[in-house]
């Protein structure tokens, strides 16, 4: 689910590839919210090279101002997995009063959508959020 939280921050405070990014890890996080696929693979996945998508990892990891980080880093060993940090990592903490969110819709990773501007993008993405009042 796309969280009101990851919704307000994809709206405001990211460019066309790091929309995609978060979409991204979004679908390929198991329960605790970590990021289960390499990094050869997230980048195919979100169709950039793997040296642009660890300049986008550094910018998630690092403090943003008020903003909390994206990504925090989990080491494994000697693998280093990262956690998205924007909403809640599953569904067992999801309060009915309060949560509002969006389904993970198949268009979102569909390469009609990755093809689109950083607006269209947002357009979309606000049309399928529901009951949320829209300041951009």
């Amino acid at each position: 689910m796309i969280y009101e939280e990851t919704y307000r921050y994809l709206l405001r405070n990211v460019s066309s590839t790091e929309f995609d990014t978060c979409l991204y890890a979004l679908l390929h996080s198991d329960w605790d919210g970590v990021i289960q696929s390499p990094l050869h693979m997230m980048a195919r996945g979100v169709g950039t090279t793997e040296k642009y998508l660890r300049q986008i990892i550094h910018k998630f990891t690092a403090p943003q101002g008020s903003l909390k980080k994206v990504f925090v880093p989990v080491y494994l060993g000697e693998d280093v997995l990262y956690k998205f940090n924007l909403g809640p990592a599953s569904n067992l903490g999801y309060n009915r009063k309060t949560d509002r969110y969006c389904k993970k819709y198949r268009f979102f990773y569909s390469a009609a959508f990755k093809a689109l501007t950083i607006h269209g993008k947002r357009l979309l993405l606000m049309g399928a959020f529901p009951n949320v009042r829209f300041e951009v």
